[in-house]
C-alpha cells in the first residue's frame, strides 16, 4: 500500500497520550479481508495495558467534559482538517483493513469529517448563544447578586 504520509498507519496502541508498542513483544497480523494479504503487523497489547488504557481513558473523559465546548469545538475542527488534508491516505488504509472498494472508502472519507464538521458547529453555536442570551437577559448581574 502506497501512502503519501506513512505516518498515519500506526502499529502500536495509544495509551495516555503516546504511541506504545506491546510490553511483551507480540504481534499480530493485519489481513486484507478481500485478498487475505497481511497489510502490516500490530502490537497485541496485554491485559496490564489494556487496564492501564482503560484507566487513563476515564481520566481523559473527565478532562473532556470539563473543557469549555469552544476548545472542544477548535479540536473538532482541528480534526476535521486532517481528515480532509490526508483523505487519499485514510481511504487506501481503510480499503486495505475492511476490503471495501477504494471508491467506498473515499466517500465514507469524504463525509465523516463533515459529522465533526457539524459537532464543531453545533459546539460553537451553543457557547455563542448562551453568551447571546446571558447579554440580553443581563443574567451575570442575576448571578452575582444570588451568590452574595
Amino acid at each position: 500500500m502506497k501512502l503519501d504520509d506513512k505516518t498515519l498507519l500506526k502499529t502500536s496502541a495509544l495509551i495516555n497520550g503516546e504511541w506504545v508498542s506491546s510490553d511483551t513483544g507480540d504481534l499480530f497480523p493485519v489481513k486484507n479481508p478481500a485478498t487475505g494479504d497481511i497489510i502490516t503487523q500490530v502490537s497485541k497489547s496485554s491485559a496490564n495495558q489494556t487496564k492501564r488504557a482503560i484507566e487513563v481513558s476515564a481520566v481523559a473523559m473527565e478532562d473532556w467534559k470539563n473543557l469549555p465546548a469552544k476548545a472542544r469545538a477548535n479540536f473538532l475542527r482541528t480534526w476535521f482538517e486532517l481528515m480532509i488534508e490526508n483523505q487519499e491516505d485514510l481511504a487506501k488504509i481503510m480499503t486495505a483493513e475492511q476490503g471495501k472498494t477504494l471508491a467506498e472508502s473515499r466517500g465514507e472519507i469524504a463525509y465523516g469529517p463533515h459529522l465533526l464538521n457539524g459537532l464543531e458547529s453545533k459546539l460553537r453555536g451553543s457557547t455563542e448563544t448562551l453568551f447571546l442570551v446571558l447579554q440580553k437577559t443581563n443574567a451575570s448581574s442575576v448571578l452575582n447578586n444570588q451568590s452574595a
